[in-house]
Formats: structure tokens, sequence, C-alpha cells
């Protein structure tokens, strides 16, 4: 599922799937999850940012040919504080959902230690 991100075009592979295309240079989130009978396996989120064809890329599920990591939670207490930034982020300005700087400090501080909640807040305050 796009959390946000301006696709240059959608295209509808499907009654269930769709492709969207981005942009080289687009920042994008990206939330990934699987299930089972039981509830949620696996859930993942991605803020990257698209780059051109030739250019190194990290390889992503569900994104191709690839794209460069910005920013990226595994499990469900990393998913939850990641939406809970991106949500303060949008209420503070929708442009910097969009700022490659934003994602690479908020990956700083979350991969140091630092809680996720504080350090959405420490990003913004900056």
């Amino acid at each position: 599922r796009l959390l946000f991100g301006q696709p240059a075009r959608l295209v509808r592979l499907d009654w269930q799937r769709r492709l969207a295309v981005f942009e080289p240079g687009s920042v994008l989130g990206y939330e990934r999850w699987q299930a089972s009978t039981f509830g949620t396996v696996d859930w993942q989120i991605f803020i990257v940012e698209t780059r051109r064809p030739g250019a190194r890329v990290d390889d992503i599920a569900g994104i191709r040919p690839g794209a460069e990591l910005l920013a990226a939670v595994h499990g469900k207490p990393g998913s939850k504080w990641m939406l809970a930034a991106v949500d303060a982020i949008r209420e503070t300005s929708q442009s910097r959902l969009y700022d490659r700087s934003v994602w690479t400090r908020f990956e700083a501080l979350t991969g140091s230690g630092l809680d996720p909640d504080l350090a959405a807040r420490s990003v913004l305050a900056a």
C-alpha cells in the first residue's frame, strides 16, 4: 500500500492489483504486510527515493527495479511508530513528507536506539 507519494501513472493490473509508476527522484512511503489465518505475520514500512536507470539502488521487495532506501522498519511496534511519524509530519507540513533529509535524520535517530516517537519529534523540531 502506498502511504504517500505522487505516482506519474497508475496501471490497473487486475481487479485487485495496481502498479504505481514514479519519476526518478520521487520520495514515497510504502507499506508491505503478510497475513495468515491467525492475523498479521509480517509488517514492513519503507521510505524510498526512486532513482534513474543505471543508478545504484537497494533491492526492496515490491519495488522494481529498486530504489534508494531512506528509512525502514520491520514488525508491529516499528510500523506503528513509523505510521505515527508519517502522520505527525503530514500534520506539520505535507511537503516535508517528500523531503529526503527528514527521513535520513529519522533513520539515523532510530538506528542509534532513540525511541521512534522521540525521533519524529526531534526531526520535526529541526
